[in-house]
């Protein structure tokens, strides 16, 4: 295809792979070549690319990529728009309109994003710090936003493609892991939390870091819990007790233990959950936990539901 019929094609969103691109070996050299074109143009624009590329495949909404572009630089947003707008002029980026619903609520939005062969060509080598800088806007938008804010659930399927890409590095996975877990968590975002989870697990060793095993597979049973995966999150739990027993760690010990009081409550196993309850107070009086007087309390209320 000749370069015209390629920009078009970039811009309505549509792969020259496979059939319809037998006249070129290699789709590559052409992107490359229209890359090397708007570098020429304009450095920054092409830089502001490589930092898309760090978003997931479907983009990021236009509003959110020049904030955190502006912020990151220092320079006002107006600028940031004319180098996207210097891009899309070449056809490499893309612009989208959508709307997103959650429950009754419907959201327009306008997204851009990279064709998705260029995507492939920029992250053949993607610098940790374009990374990082996402990581770090994310969590200045979701994580300390003002509790008035609305959340922004379409930002957070950007922790999401973090994830996905560097689920084998675990020095970015574990900062994703203690920025991100509290908030996807408390927002009921279960599934990502679980998933970001399972690739920690799959970063650890368990007999090289105890620590941060049973701390992992501890939040891995919370949330089975909360999909009513009762025994699964039962088979964590009592695993997390046994290194916590096996590694002296009385606060994590007594908190596992009152999470199995839990899971024994819900399955009506109450003399088992009781006798948690008591084990894990026992273990807070003695750390002199500033919970102890409010764990006393649930379980004398708890036990008053039972005599009646």
């Amino acid at each position: 295809p000749s370069p015209k019929a390629f920009l078009n094609s970039l811009q309505e969103g549509v792969s020259l792979k496979g059939e319809g691109a037998t006249a070129m070996d290699d789709l590559g050299v052409l992107i490359k070549h229209c890359l090397l074109q708007l570098k020429e143009k304009s450095e920054k624009s092409f830089t502001y690319l490589k930092y898309l590329a760090v978003c997931s495949d479907e983009g990021i909404e236009d509003k959110r990529f020049i904030s955190w572009q502006a912020e990151s630089e220092q320079v006002n947003e107006g600028a940031v728009k004319e180098e996207l707008l210097c891009a899309h002029s070449q056809g490499i980026l893309l612009i989208e309109k959508g709307t997103q619903e959650f429950f009754e609520n419907e959201t327009a939005f306008t997204r851009i994003r990279l064709h998705t062969d260029t995507l492939d060509i920029f992250r053949e080598k993607i610098p940790d710090d374009m990374s990082y800088s996402l990581i770090e806007y994310l969590k200045h938008v979701l994580v300390d936003r003002d509790t008035e804010e609305k959340l922004d659930r379409l930002l957070q399927t950007q922790i999401y493609s973090l994830l996905n890409t560097y689920k084998k590095n675990t020095e970015i996975i574990s900062d994703i892991y203690n920025t991100f877990f509290a908030h996807l968590y408390k927002t009921s975002n279960l599934q990502y939390v679980y998933e970001l989870g399972e690739a920690m697990l799959e970063t650890t060793n368990p007999e090289d870091d105890q620590e941060r095993y049973q701390t992992i597979i501890g939040n891995q049973a919370l949330i089975l819990k909360a999909w009513g995966r009762l025994d699964e999150a039962m088979k964590l739990h009592k695993k997390k007790e046994e290194i916590c027993e096996k590694v002296n760690k009385p606060l994590s010990l007594s908190i596992c233990r009152w999470n199995i009081g839990l899971l024994y409550r819900d399955q009506k196993r109450h003399d088992e959950a009781i006798a948690m309850f008591e084990s894990a107070i026992e273990l807070r009086e003695k750390l002199k936990s500033p919970d102890l007087e409010d764990d006393k309390k649930y379980l004398e209320e708890y036990r008053n539901t039972l005599d009646e």
